[in-house]
Parts: C-alpha cells; structure tokens; sequence
C-alpha cells in the first residue's frame, strides 16, 4: 500500500472516530430529551386532572404553558433527531468506503438493470453487473442519480466536455465533508422514483380544473360567508345555518371530486422526497464552487427569475402539497372542505406554482441527480489518489498510456503495460498463449478510456488520448430466442462496426479472438480480410489472436499493424505468466501442456 492510500484509509479511520463521538453526544441529548418530553407530558395531563379548582385564569395560563413547552420540546427533540440519524449515515459511508479500499464491494447495487449486449462496449467491460465498474464507483442510493451515473458511463462525450468533468470530479473529490454530507442527506428518505416520475407527469399535464370568475369567486365568497355564519351561530343563529353552509361546501368539493382525486393522486407521497431534495439544493445553495458547470447549477438554483431560490420555490410546492394531504385525515378533511373548500384552494395553489415552475422544477430534480452522479466519480477519485487524469490528444487518432493496469485489480495484484496505438486505420495485434493476459490487457485499457470520458482519473502513471467511439466484440453470446448461433451473432457484431466506420468518424476497437465459431482455416482468412479492411478505414485500436500466422500482416501492412504478445513460460509442467506485454509475435504456445494436465492423451 502507498503512503497516499495510506492516507486515504487514515482519514476514514479518524472521521469514524470523530463521528462516533460526536454520535454519542448526540444520542445523549435525544434521549435527555425523550425523557423531559414525558415528564412534560405526563405533568400536563396531572395538571388538567388534578387542578381543576384554581381559577380558570390559572388554569388556562399553566395549562398552556405546559403545552407550549411540551411542543417545543418535541420540536427540538426531532431536531436532534435528524442530526442524530445523518451523523449516522456518515458514519455507515465512511464505513462502507473502507471496505471499498479493500475491494470489498460485493454487497454495493450492481447496475444489473443497465446491461446491455447490444450496446457497443458496456457488456464486453463489464460497465454494469457483479464485481463491475458501475458497482465500483455508484454511491447514489436512488434510481434517477443511478440512472445519471449508467448514462455517463455509456456515452461518448466530445472533446470539450471531459475537461469540464475532470474539473468537477477533482473538486468534488478535494472537498470530502461537503461531499459526504450531500451524500448523506440523499440517504435519510426513502424516496420511490415513481412518486417523483408521477410528480413530474402532472407538471407537463393541464390542470384538470379552468378556474375561471366563477370558480375564483366561489373560492373567495364561501370561506368568508362560512366564517360570517361560524362567528353568529355562537351568538344567535340557529346550528343548521352552519351545517346547512357545511353540506353545501361539501357538495361543491363531490361536484370537483374527480379532478381533486387525480391531482391528489399524482402529486400524493412526495412531500418527504421533496424535502430531501430542499435540502440538499439548499446544500449546493450555499456551497463555494470553483468548477464553471458546478457554478452555472448554482446559479441557476438561485436565480429563478426573482420568484426566489429553487429551495425556496420547491418548499413552497412542498408546504401546498402537505395542505392538500390533509384530505386524508376524515374529521379534517370535513372540517376543512366543509367551511374553506380546502381541496379545491389547494388545486388552485398548485396550478398556480405549476404556471410559475413548469419548466423549473425537472431541471431542478436533473441538476441534483447530476450532482450526485458525480460525486460517486469524486469518491472514486479521491480513493485512488495514486491514479492519473488524463490528458486530450489533439489528434484524433490516439491512445497512449504508460505503467496502465486494469482498475478493478487489487493494486498489490495488478501488473502494469505500456503501449501506444496512434494514427488513422493503426491496429496492435496482440498474440499470446492461454491465459497470458491478452484479454484482461484489451479490458484494462478499455475501462480506463471509459474512466477518462467520465471525466475521473485513469489507472496509469500517463495516459493520453482522444475521446472516440468505442466498440468491442470480446464477449459474443447465442440466442435461443432468436435463433442465433454463436458465430452468426459474432458477424452481426464486427458488421455492426463496419456500419459505424462508414459514418467517418473515429472509432476504437478491442476485438478479443474473432471468428472464433468457425474452422481454423476460415477463421484465419477472415481474420485477415477483416484486419486488412479496418487498416483502410477510421478505425484503430487492439485485437488479440491466438492466430500466430496473422503475424505477417505487419509486413504486409507496414505502418499499420504493429504486433505485440504476452509470453508464457513452461517450466517443470508448470507454467509461469509475467503479463507483461512485449513487441514481437508470440513465440510460446500452452495449450498442448494445459490439455494434457486435463488428461487428454495427446500423441
């Protein structure tokens, strides 16, 4: 371990302590608390037994007193709640980021629902499933950061973009505590991303109800005729002019019910998902960013058109929605519709903050999503401070890394190669005997070019390169389904890539061990014609081959193919692996001596 991994397992190791110190303080005044809420509890209900004999001015005064202090209490009691369980949430993630250290990450969301065959690289790098990169880096604990996280992992970003992300991934990767604590406060919810997608689906769907004069007026006139009618059936009306008001007013919200109900239905069970997201867009509100995109989404949460900070605009959808539940609660819910209509001066808020932030709002919940994708690459890189941010090729035909090692290898484990593949149609053909390394090298560099277009740091000492398309046939599957044999689905694959060189634009390719479902003299024909077609067109990169003889197209293809192998040496019976990458065709072959250790008879 280096002394600046060292560090990094240091600093987790001393914010637990930090942390479970500042837990328990915590959890002592919680349960101080607890115990002075019950105190006051039980005291209040003595007093309003026991002292009904003390004049009513007494009476009422201790009476609320006690109440008031019993209110306060719970207030302060919940507040300290909350800082209790977010202290314990940035305890679990300085925990969890230990075990992350060791490559203990089994237990971590695997992104298996982003898999994609078809897909030009993902399967073949393993970007999403068991012991994945995706399961690696993801720290979101919802489906739309998630979401973000898979899409950044699968896109190509043009050139300009990458520094931008390298920009904000190095400062979210400086800024640990605030990064932890906006980690932190997406954990304290458990939010459904159907009730947001639900949310989002009413705000670009009209209101169900026109408010129009008459509506408008009804929303005015009835609440104050109510409260008119309330007021003198104390004094000298008789009780059924206020039930008689009552029963109209419910008439009115049975005449709306449907329109109240799909509203309700659409909007319901997302005020707690809506304060998380106020919180942490209050978060970002007051950070000090340097990066210009990270500023730009500030900005844009706070100037909102001088109706207010987005924390601001969305607290107040917040507060209506809390309003319009409770509908829920049957005595209220009478109460309420029966003497102000509630339902429908709900409806009538909410069409009015859906006017004002229509095009707010999904922009809004984006940009935190955004955020937190990001901070998983900020956590990535501030765990593997020994990795290097690449830097861009002007060229657009360019890749080249020194000492590079595949990310998800133990770094006591890993071996490092380094190698450069430049110019338009320049392919390395990478021969070697089973098992030397050749397809775990084609991965590692790969999922390092994958890393850089995220904008993290890769795992080399230097890596330079030019953001291309990239595509790989490394991990070729049948289909039963569609009737597809193993070969026929590998030539739809290398078709595929053929199809995307035709559009002119650069393309990196890592292709492991082509034509392997068909007889070695076809497979070494086509193998050729297919090397020597990518030689002519916008493509460059990796394809590694047990096929030996293709060897000589380096000197049929001068300037084009470069060959490269990984050795093998026989000793004893036993086999000793280096990994290391070496020019040259392959000049040792294991496969007759691993048969034989298997027991076949081989003359």
């Amino acid at each position: 371990m280096s002394e600046k991994q060292d560090a990094v397992r240091q600093l987790y190791k001393s914010r637990i302590k930090e942390l479970n110190k500042v837990n328990d303080g915590l959890l002592n005044k919680v349960n101080l608390l607890s115990w002075l809420r019950l105190i006051l509890f039980v005291s209040l209900i003595i007093f309003l037994w026991r002292f009904t004999n003390l004049s009513w001015t007494v009476y009422l005064s201790i009476s609320a007193v006690l109440a008031v202090l019993f209110l306060y209490i719970i207030k302060i009691h919940e507040r300290f709640k909350r800082r209790n369980t977010h202290q314990e949430v940035l305890l679990k993630i300085n925990k969890e980021e230990l075990r992350y250290l060791d490559f203990d990450f089994g237990h971590a969301y695997d992104g298996e629902e982003f898999k994609n065959e078809h897909h030009p690289y993902t399967d073949d790098l393993d970007i999403f499933g068991k012991g994945s990169l995706f399961q690696y880096i993801n720290r979101t604990v919802k489906k739309r950061p998630a979401r973000f996280l898979a899409d950044i992992l699968s896109k190509i970003p043009d050139k300009k973009t990458v520094p931008q992300r390298q920009e904000m991934v190095n400062e979210l990767r400086e800024n640990v505590e605030w990064r932890q604590h906006f980690q932190a406060l997406g954990r304290n919810t458990n939010q459904k991303t159907g009730d947001i997608n639900n949310l989002l689906k009413w705000l670009e769907e009209p209101s169900p109800l026109k408010f129009g004069l008459f509506l408008k007026s009804l929303l005015i006139l009835m609440p104050l005729i109510s409260v008119t009618v309330l007021i003198l059936s104390i004094f000298f009306l008789p009780i059924a002019w206020i039930l008689a008001v009552v029963l109209l007013q419910l008439s009115i919200i049975k005449i709306y019910s449907k329109s109240i109900q799909k509203t309700h239905d659409d909007t319901g069970q997302v005020v707690q998902t809506l304060q998380e997201y106020i919180e942490r867009i209050s978060f970002v509100e007051k950070a000090n960013f340097k990066s210009e995109h990270l500023k730009k989404i500030q900005q844009d949460f706070l100037d909102t058109s001088g109706t207010g900070s987005a924390s601001l605009q969305i607290n107040g959808l917040s507060r209506v929605l809390n309003f319009f539940d409770l509908r829920l609660h049957m005595l209220l819910n009478i109460a309420f519709n029966g003497l102000l209509l509630w339902d429908l001066q709900c409806l009538f808020m909410l069409k009015r903050w859906k006017e004002k932030n229509r095009n707010n709002l999904a922009k809004w919940f984006d940009d935190i999503d955004f955020i937190e994708a990001f901070a998983s690459l900020g956590t990535f890189a501030y765990n593997h401070p020994e990795f290097t941010y690449p830097t861009l090729s002007e060229a657009d035909f360019h890749l080249t890394f020194k000492e590079l090692s595949h990310p998800l290898i133990e770094s006591s484990k890993r071996v490092s190669n380094s190698v450069e593949v430049s110019g338009k149609g320049n392919i390395l053909l990478i021969t070697g005997s089973n098992m030397a390394g050749k397809s775990t090298f084609l991965r590692a560099a790969g999922i390092n070019m994958v890393l850089a277009n995220t904008g993290a740091p890769v795992c080399a000492t230097e890596f330079a390169y030019s953001p291309s398309e990239i595509y790989t046939s490394m991990r070729i599957k049948d289909s039963l389904e569609s009737e597809t044999s193993t070969f026929y689905a590998e030539l739809k694959r290398l078709k595929s890539i053929l199809e995307k060189l035709k559009e002119g634009r650069p393309v990196f390719i890592l292709l492991d061990e082509i034509l392997k479902g068909t007889n070695s003299k076809d497979k070494l024909t086509g193998s050729r014609a297919y090397i020597v077609q990518l030689s002519e067109s916008y493509a460059y990169g990796m394809v590694a081959t047990h096929d030996l003889d293709l060897g000589v197209l380096e000197t049929a293809l001068p300037g084009k193919v470069f060959n490269y192998s990984f050795e093998v040496q026989i000793k004893n019976d036993s086999f000793e692996y280096d990994y290391k990458l070496k020019r040259g065709v392959c000049k040792t072959l294991n496969a007759t001596e691993l048969m034989k250790q298997m027991g076949i008879k081989i003359e």
